[in-house]
């Protein structure tokens, strides 16, 4: 498996919203990981004041299933799919 990243955008100016959140997917020793990381956005464009958070699996498909579901959450809440 390979590394899976996707990036979510929350712009709204008129309410001062500038929301960067991260997801990344990835393997290492026999284990998935999931990486999730958020923030504000600096300009609109760089991620300022970072915080992360990881969560390990013996399962990529629970894994997935992780990621899958905070993308849905993360959608309903207002998050775009943005470009790194």
């Amino acid at each position: 498996m390979l590394e899976m990243r996707t990036v979510l955008k929350k712009i709204k100016p008129e309410e001062n919203c500038f929301r960067y959140y991260e997801m990344v997917l990835y393997p290492k020793n026999q284990s998935y990981y999931v990486e999730f990381k958020w923030g504000r956005l600096h300009g609109s464009i760089v991620p300022k004041w970072v915080k992360r958070k990881e969560l390990k699996f013996t399962d990529s498909n629970e894994a997935l299933k992780v990621v899958m579901k905070k993308l849905r959450e993360k959608q309903g809440r207002g998050y775009l799919v943005g470009i790194c």
